[in-house]
């Protein structure tokens, strides 16, 4: 069997450090469920507002649902 040279980056001259694969995964998915969570807050306080909106209008027209 061949063996193939590797070439290591020496991290320390870029100033970076290495993580452990449990680091990236927890570090990666840490960050994306922040942003997920304030894609859906921002999602649901604009579907809260349109709602409002819709309501309020629907009232100030007349429309309030109470019919005589």
């Amino acid at each position: 069997m061949e063996k193939r040279a590797t070439m290591k980056i020496d991290l320390l001259a870029y100033g970076v450090t290495e993580l452990s694969p449990e680091e990236a995964a927890a570090t990666l998915g840490g960050s994306f469920w922040k942003i997920f969570d304030r894609v859906v807050q921002t999602v649901v306080n604009v579907a809260t507002l349109a709602l409002g909106a819709i309501i309020g209008v629907g009232i100030i027209r007349g429309r309030g649902g109470r019919h005589p």
